[in-house]
C-alpha cells in the first residue's frame, strides 16, 4: 500500500509506451519524499490527494504546468522527467526525435560531469574503464 493512500488498495497500474512517466511515478515517488499524497498533492496546488493516486496508475497523465514543481518536490532533474513526459502524450515511436534531443540533454550538474571529462582529456575521445562507473559512485555527492 503506498503512503497517504486513502486505505484502499491500487488500481492496476497502466504500463506500456505511454505510461513510462506513471511507471517510473509509481516506483519511486514513496522513496523520493516524504510527504503523503495528500501533502504533495497541496503542494503542487492540487486540493484532492487522489491525483497522486491517479498519476501513479496512469488514469491521468501529469499536466506539463506541474512537471517542474514535481521535479523540486521529488529533487529530481527536469531533463530526466520530460522526455518521458514528452512519451506520455505521443508515444516513443511519434516523439522519437525529439527524445533523441531531449535524452542528449544534460542538467547543470551531468554537465559539470562533461566539463570534467573534456578537461582530462583534452577533447580527445577516450573508452571508460571497466570500474569507471564504481569509482564515479565513490566521488559523486548525491543530495
Amino acid at each position: 500500500m503506498s503512503r497517504g493512500s486513502a486505505g484502499r488498495p491500487q488500481k492496476t497500474i497502466k504500463t506500456g509506451e505511454t505510461f513510462a512517466l506513471a511507471e517510473w511515478f509509481n516506483k519511486n515517488v514513496d522513496h523520493l519524499t516524504d510527504l503523503t499524497n495528500e501533502e504533495l498533492a497541496a503542494k503542487l496546488g492540487y486540493t484532492r490527494p487522489n491525483i497522486i493516486s491517479m498519476w501513479r496508475t496512469g488514469r491521468t497523465k501529469i499536466p506539463l504546468d506541474r512537471l517542474a514543481p514535481l521535479c523540486d518536490a521529488l529533487n529530481v532533474d527536469l531533463s530526466y522527467l520530460l522526455p518521458l513526459w514528452i512519451e506520455q502524450y505521443g508515444g516513443a515511436e511519434a516523439n522519437a526525435r525529439v527524445l533523441k534531443v531531449l535524452r542528449n540533454t544534460v542538467s547543470e550538474s551531468e554537465m559539470a560531469l562533461v566539463e570534467t571529462a573534456r578537461q582530462i582529456t583534452a577533447g580527445r575521445n577516450f573508452t571508460l574503464k571497466p570500474n569507471a562507473l564504481e569509482k564515479l559512485r565513490e566521488v559523486v555527492e548525491k543530495d
